[in-house]
């Protein structure tokens, strides 16, 4: 097992024992100093109520998540919702909850 270093999280209220386990992240990539090399996937949710205090996180992957990721991560089995978040998310019409897949480059600022 290659030496790594993991973010321990909590699991979402939605994810009922499905969430994929935390990956590693690249030790050599970190001391060789290449971490703006690095791209994470967040998951985030947000919803339309009064109150809201922007997205929430839910999920970040190393690599893009696959379809049974997603599918398990939001526990659902609506393919068109997975697609439309793989695709990036968003809202896509009056839904009050809706979901964001956003590729960031560790040591950016956004």
């Amino acid at each position: 097992m290659s030496e790594g270093i993991t973010i321990n999280r909590a699991c979402p209220p939605n994810c009922k024992g499905n969430c994929p386990e935390p990956e590693p992240l690249d030790i050599e990539t970190l001391k060789e100093g290449r971490i703006s090399d690095m791209k994470i996937w967040v998951l985030t949710s947000e919803y339309n109520e009064y109150g809201q205090e922007g997205d929430y996180f839910i999920c970040a992957w190393k690599n893009k998540p696959t379809h049974k990721q997603l599918k398990n991560i939001l526990s659902t089995t609506d393919i068109e919702l997975v697609e439309h978040v793989l695709s990036g998310g968003g809202r896509k019409g009056t839904e009050f909850m809706w979901y964001n897949l956003i590729e960031y480059t560790l040591g950016e600022e956004y």
